[in-house]
């Protein structure tokens, strides 16, 4: 049956349907006993009734046939019996006791709100009933009897459905201790510790009854997403405000290692970004990339700055502000293939980036950027400072580079698998053409040897951005490539965009009173935004260190936590 065509309840979001012949049979059997004596079986009061979908007609199934002749079978001649040495019916009438045999009702059982748990703390409960007491599973697999006629080892409470409170995952847990309440989902064993259900369909065995678990079409809607919310915050009294809300799996099922794919997040370098989940319900994101003889280099040395910056940030970053990695797993497709598939799974996984909070939550136009936007901006420049007090340099910083996650917001720098390391009062050389991103580079960076400083011009656009809700300046072609006559030919339009947005920052930044809503880093972030070949704004550009002390950081320099600082002997000046 399909969910979406039949007369199941709106609200359904999960359906769990018999799959084995077993579980037919109980479903059937569990049934009739809750429907005997009434006349309208859709219409009973029980409320497992309710969370049962079953068909109007009775329906056969040869299977279940073979079953009941077995079991018959087994009670005349004992357990020395096959399949293969039952008899064909000698007459019609016999054949059609036999096909007696295998007519069943058929189904689903159904998890959805307007049918809630009758203890919702605990979740959808599963088991075997009915019981003489109130207390009993919300969905029976089978009544006490069939399971002691087929040693099915299923106790009255034997697993449970519910939302996680934390990120609102739906998942599974085992509800009885007894070590022999078997409970497997894909084959895996779940123990009383959550098990995330984070695949669209996954198959779920309560000791010997197998059913096919599914998440229906309405677990896919923003109506279910308003349903659940209201349900967690108004029945479970969960926070309303959660850093992340697990969606629907997808249809298509994606594994890598332990890690279920899910949505993409979007491309970071050479890949591609996706968030996923493992049964613990633990959230990641992983970045998937292709290692062939022309990248294996590149792809190497990504995963090595990757490990060897989270070896720094283990050790230096108290406030979490840099991406770390937490495995590599390279999954060869198939032996003959050229390539491999390199997955770097990394966490924590923000669901937001600084591209969400540009415009309108952020810009205070003339009044500065919001205090939310402000805190955020100066917990990635916490961050930025963590990576050059140990002489690295992000060299790629843009609003798609920087996570939040939380409430308030906290920074997380992002896409760290292309940072450099420089040795003391070491430089690179100009790369025209090749690393970072377009509108974000500093002058230097196409002209002459640089350093760390170009973190910082990278920060002060973006500051501009929060500020404004717009960018200072953007072109097609880098105006600071040397290589390019079209490129050069830009310049002067880019001093003209530049010097507008100069003199608005230092306008407005000296015009405006701080608020408890707005603060203006304007002075601020004229100093970041430095080069040696404006007319007006060519002194040194600040450090990291400078930027966090400015004074235009009002009320927020009292914020900075006390961090552990730390610097490699022989540390020159950036």
């Amino acid at each position: 049956m399909d969910i979406s065509t039949d007369l199941t309840p709106t609200d359904v979001f999960v359906t769990l349907t018999p799959a084995n012949t077993l579980a037919k049979l109980a479903f059937s059997d569990i049934y009739d006993v809750l429907t005997a004596g009434r006349q309208y079986g859709r219409d009973n009061d029980a409320p497992a009734v309710h969370r049962m979908d079953v068909g109007l007609l009775q329906e056969y199934d040869a299977d279940v046939t073979l079953l009941q002749r077995e079991i018959e079978r087994r009670l005349e001649e004992g357990d020395g019996y096959t399949s293969q040495s039952l008899t064909e019916p000698n007459s019609e009438s016999e054949a059609a006791e036999i096909r007696l045999l295998g007519m069943i009702w058929t189904g689903r059982f159904l998890l959805g709100f307007q049918s809630p748990p009758s203890a919702p703390q605990i979740g959808w409960t599963v088991g075997k009933g009915p019981l003489p007491s109130p207390r009993c599973a919300d969905l029976f697999l089978c009544t006490i009897a069939f399971a002691r006629k087929h040693g099915i080892n299923l106790r009255s409470f034997h697993a449970r459905f519910n939302f996680n409170l934390q990120n609102w995952a739906l998942f599974i847990a085992r509800g009885s201790r007894s070590p022999h309440a078997e409970l497997t989902v894909n084959g895996g064993a779940v123990s009383s510790q959550l098990y995330a259900l984070n695949q669209s369909s996954m198959k779920i065995r309560f000791d010997k009854l197998e059913y096919d678990f599914k998440y229906a079409s309405f677990s896919a809607t923003d109506d279910f997403k308003t349903a659940r919310d209201s349900y967690l915050t108004s029945v479970l009294k969960a926070p309303q405000l959660v850093d992340f809300e697990m969606p629907t799996p997808l249809l298509s099922i994606r594994t890598i290692g332990q890690w279920t794919l899910a949505k993409p997040l979007g491309r970071g370098g050479m890949g591609r970004v996706f968030l996923a989940s493992n049964s613990k319900n633990d959230i990641v994101a992983v970045k998937t990339v292709e290692r062939n003889p022309s990248t294996e280099r590149s792809v190497d040395h990504e995963i090595q700055t990757y490990r060897d910056l989270t070896a720094l940030a283990e050790k230096w970053d108290e406030g979490q502000r840099i991406v770390r990695v937490r495995e590599v797993i390279h999954n060869r497709l198939s032996s003959k293939a050229p390539f491999e598939e390199v997955a770097i799974v990394m966490e924590p996984m923000t669901p937001q980036t600084f591209l969400k909070l540009i415009g309108r939550r952020s810009m205070g136009g003339a009044r500065g950027m919001s205090m939310e936007a402000a805190r955020a901006f100066r917990d990635t420049l916490l961050g930025v400072r963590v990576l050059h007090d140990q002489r690295w340099m992000h060299g790629d910083l843009k609003p798609a580079n920087i996570g939040m996650i939380g409430t308030p917001p906290r920074a997380v720098l992002l896409d760290v698998g292309q940072a450099t390391y420089l040795a003391p009062s070491a430089t690179l050389d100009p790369k025209p053409g090749s690393g970072g991103t377009l509108n974000y580079l500093a002058p230097e960076r196409e002209l002459e040897p640089h350093d760390h400083l170009v973190d910082i011009w990278s920060l002060g656009v973006i500051g501009y951005e929060l500020t404004y809700g717009h960018h200072p300046w953007r072109f097609s072609l880098n105006p600071w490539r040397d290589d390019k006559k079209e490129c050069e030919e830009l310049r002067s339009a880019f001093h003209e965009k530049y010097q507008e947005a100069i003199d608005r920052l230092t306008c407005d930044s000296r015009s405006t009173r701080n608020s408890q809503e707005h603060i203006h880093l304007g002075d601020l972030l004229v100093q970041m935004l430095r080069h040696p070949w404006t007319r007006t704004n060519h002194e040194s550009r600040i450090d990291i260190d400078k930027a966090l002390q400015h004074e235009a950081w009002g009320p927020l320099l009292s914020d900075e936590p006390r961090v552990k600082r730390g610097r490699p002997d022989n540390y020159g000046e950036v």
